[in-house]
């Protein structure tokens, strides 16, 4: 049993603290920003199985809470053994990753746990941060790079694939595995510190590529009537590529976790002149993707009065994280299209309302997408109703909500539904009398 303080203020945090305590150590979570706890925070999106880890826990007096910034007469000293950075690592206007916090934290966390003897670093991190960090304190540094999925973040935590764990010496290997009761069934990467990293980088990288690629080829498709569901089928009984490959077509890779390491191995490259003409493709069929979905949304648009609904506001149906999903750029491309369409001298906006059921009314958050005052649409048209709008155009299902599957579409034509994500059942639709396309798939009775 040891005692670890956990520095980090959300999802990573809260998670590794959590599953830590509940192999039967001692856990402080200590919050890295300069807004202090009062009491026992909260964790502001569902992750199942959290909760309860949490609340037994803190019954059994194995997880604390403290605030890094204190000043030294309200901090009390947290004896720990070892110092976990889990920090969510934020992302620069361009996605790449902004290390500054991190480092400042390590720094910090170092004169305020003196007793510690070990640092991990599970935040995602640029190649070669982990030794710079080792070499910078004087005291033993691990990577043991996080993979943890918003939505199923605990079950990722204790039962992981693969364990990777990067270090200098085989007694800070062994003292993670020990931390992380590792069992001689898991399957464990042991190696240096870059190497972590960038099994970390290559693996995001991968699932990237896998995802542009298949939107790529599924682009080409639709122009031929192909059916890219077939073709991912069939791309996954190939054992070379795997029955768990991302190459089902799609709107593409959103929040921070891919974007953040794919800028990280731009940045990596660019250091040591090495092209990264792969990466930067990924990347680039990515950004083009939402281009495109805009673009048909306004082919299957009527002329005007036009109305589209966008359905379900997170970045994944497993989620009710709002921040870095897609919907505020559909938002933004869509109503400049609309503002290019003149006709007889008057400018065709494209009025655009939501609904999502799970929406609790944060508001904050809707504006950091550009989604409140001053903009277009308001907080009113996004906030939670009980059914779907009426006297809608066209629906874009964004993300695969389990209550979308059952909805009643009756009344609603001879509207379009856009189903982006699979979300929503064809058959219903079709039999409700609306037109159905399905992203990279051909349209299906849209009304002329």
């Amino acid at each position: 049993m040891k005692h670890i303080a956990v520095v980090g203020n959300w999802h990573n945090a809260f998670v590794t603290a959590a599953c830590l305590a509940s192999f039967g150590h001692h856990v402080t979570l200590v919050n890295h920003t300069k807004t202090p706890w009062d009491q026992f925070p909260r964790l502001d999106i569902h992750e199942p199985g959290l909760d309860k880890l949490i609340v037994d826990a803190r019954r059994q007096g194995r997880i604390h809470y403290t605030n890094l910034v204190d000043s030294p007469e309200d901090f009390n000293e947290v004896l720990a053994d070892v110092v976990w950075l889990a920090i969510d690592t934020p992302l620069r206007y361009d996605d790449s990753p902004d290390v500054e916090p991190l480092i400042w934290a390590l720094g910090c966390a170092q004169g305020r746990f003196r007793r510690a003897k070990l640092f991990v670093v599970g935040s995602q991190v640029p190649v070669g941060f982990c030794q710079d960090a080792e070499k910078r304190m004087g005291v033993p540094v691990a990577c043991v790079p996080e993979n943890m999925r918003i939505g199923s973040g605990v079950a990722d935590f204790l039962e992981p694939e693969r364990l990777v764990i990067g270090a200098t010496d085989t007694l800070t290997v062994a003292t993670i595995e020990a931390l992380l009761r590792a069992s001689a069934a898991t399957k464990i990467v042991r190696c240096d510190l870059p190497t972590a990293e960038m099994i970390k980088h290559a693996t995001n990288a991968m699932l990237a590529t896998q995802i542009s690629l298949a939107n790529e080829l599924a682009g080409i498709g639709e122009q031929y009537g192909v059916d890219n569901g077939i073709v991912a089928k069939a791309l996954r009984m190939d054992r070379r590529i795997g029955s768990y490959a991302y190459v089902r077509a799609g709107l593409g890779f959103s929040g921070g976790t891919l974007p953040r390491d794919l800028r990280a191995l731009q940045s990596a490259g660019r250091t040591h002149d090495v092209p990264s003409h792969i990466v930067d493709h990924v990347l680039d069929v990515n950004e083009n993707v939402l281009g495109r979905v805009a673009g048909t949304i306004m082919k299957l648009l009527p002329p005007a009065p036009r109305t589209v609904c966008l359905m379900g506001y997170t970045y994944k149906a497993e989620t009710d994280a709002i921040r870095r999903s897609p919907i505020s750029e559909i938002v933004d491309r869509v109503g400049r299209l609309g503002r290019s369409v003149v006709q007889d001298g008057v400018q065709q906006d494209v009025n655009i309302v939501g609904y999502d059921p799970r929406f609790n009314g944060r508001y904050a958050e809707l504006e950091t997408l550009g989604i409140g005052p001053g903009h277009t649409p308001t907080w009113e048209c996004f906030e939670r109703k009980p059914d779907l709008p009426g006297g809608v155009d066209v629906f874009v299902v964004v993300a695969a909500l389990p209550e979308f599957k059952r909805l009643d579409w009756s009344g609603r034509g001879p509207a379009v539904v856009y189903d982006l994500c699979g979300g929503v059942d064809r058959e219903a639709v079709l039999a409700a009398g609306l037109g159905y396309k399905l992203i990279w798939q051909p349209a299906e009775r849209v009304p002329a």
